[in-house]
């Protein structure tokens, strides 16, 4: 299982859009034979340790390294990916999807955890914070669209700001629930994070980590404070940010790139409306160090997880927030659109080739991506496939749930509908 999640930051060979299955050697959804990951280990333990140093030379020295050992099986994802089997590209009616959200909202307005677990007890807990933070972001982005500018919105998103304030420990942590034995993954992270540090758990919560993992959850709620700071002006939340992000910028960066990507999402947000240097400066290093080493030339990640399409668009969104907060004259900014580009023209391929195989965090990337850059008709083909393969949810109950994340398409057409 360690191996699971060290691996993701090691490969960067060039692979198309999905179809490593041509080779014979590769299976995907499999990770290498152990004889492979018993040579990259070593590496991906220099590669932590000149990300401490900050030497972007020797962390580009030891990924070749792993790339060669990997061969094939560089950017073959831990799990084979579940296409739907309707591939619409065609513009979906605004009308089937205001009707999609509201159907979406009741079940989530029933089930966000301030409903479920207002006491915010983390034995009750199923689920990570991400839970909570995921909503507040959803509604902020419904509360700008002028037909749902209510009182109600904003008091369903202040509900979940609250919650998620009090759960906030001093030190700026928004902790992990003690999820041993209801979630496989946070199981292995917690059993980890024990082993290096008995203290980690504290009062039913998860202080310290293994490999990163905390960032996950926590940048999340970074950004869900940001939104509701900016829907409410309420001098709390703002408050809560910037505790938030003092721990973020003293997080340690690790090989798994998406933990470190939503710390850099967090900080370049936070400063796209706080113009603090500092947070800006954090997200961009935090970026080249923790996250741009490990996309490939065709703008894939190298890795079992990153390749993953819904860890790939996180990443790919991480990058985009820089992007967007760096000054038109700065030296990276050409470069790292060209990253970006490539990076969303590859996800895209992925969904026009297939179909669509997860339809939140990438619906969000290319909604975002198409405000940032203007018309792309490749990105627009692929989020229509992710639209219409939701709406089937009137149809097929297996069909792929956008939930949460549809509000910012529904912004994304307010007005053009």
């Amino acid at each position: 299982m360690i191996f699971r999640f060290n691996l993701l930051f090691l490969t960067a060979l060039l692979v198309t859009s999905f179809s490593l299955e041509a080779n014979d050697s590769v299976v995907v959804g499999q990770y290498p034979p152990k004889e492979i990951q018993q040579k990259v280990r070593p590496l991906l333990k220099e590669i932590r340790l000149a990300q401490q140093q900050k030497d972007m030379q020797k962390i580009n020295q030891l990924r070749q390294k792993i790339i060669t050992h990997l061969g094939p099986w560089a950017g073959n994802p831990s799990s084979r990916p579940l296409y739907y089997k309707v591939k619409k590209s065609s513009l979906p009616a605004a009308e089937k999807v205001y009707r999609l959200w509201y159907k979406a909202e009741r079940k989530i307005r029933r089930n966000v955890m301030w409903v479920k677990i207002p006491d915010g007890n983390p034995e009750e807990m199923e689920h990570g914070l991400r839970q909570v933070a995921r909503p507040i972001i959803g509604y902020s982005d419904l509360y700008q669209i002028p037909a749902y500018q209510t009182k109600e919105t904003l008091a369903f998103l202040t509900a979940g700001a609250d919650y998620l304030l009090a759960l906030q420990r001093e030190d700026g942590l928004f902790p992990s629930p003690d999820l041993r034995g209801d979630d496989e993954n946070y199981t292995t992270f917690n059993k980890r994070a024990l082993r290096k540090n008995p203290d980690a758990l504290v009062d039913g919560w998860f202080v310290d980590d293994y490999r990163g993992e905390l960032q996950f959850d926590h940048g999340v709620s970074g950004v869900a404070m940001i939104r509701a700071y900016q829907r409410t002006n309420d001098k709390r939340y703002l408050e809560s940010v910037k505790k938030a992000a003092d721990w973020a910028i003293k997080k340690s960066l690790d090989t798994n790139w998406s933990y470190n990507a939503y710390s850099v999402w967090f900080l370049a947000e936070l400063y796209a409306f706080d113009s603090n240097q500092k947070y800006l400066d954090v997200a961009l290093e935090k970026l080249t160090l923790g996250v741009l080493p490990g996309q490939l030339s065709n703008g894939r990640w190298l890795d079992p997880s990153n390749s993953q399409l819904v860890f790939h668009a996180m990443n790919v969104r991480a990058m985009m927030s820089v992007y967007a907060a760096l000054p038109q004259q700065h030296a990276l900014k050409a470069k790292l659109k060209g990253k970006i580009v490539r990076g969303l023209d590859n996800a895209a391929r992925q969904i026009t080739v297939n179909g669509a195989s997860s339809v939140t965090t990438p619906t969000a990337m290319f909604v975002e991506a198409l405000d940032l850059f203007g018309e792309n008709q490749a990105w627009r083909t692929a989020l229509q496939i992710n639209i219409n393969a939701g709406l089937e949810a009137f149809n097929d109950r297996k069909a792929p749930a956008v939930g949460i994340f549809l509000p910012a398409y529904l912004k994304s057409i307010s007005g053009k509908d």
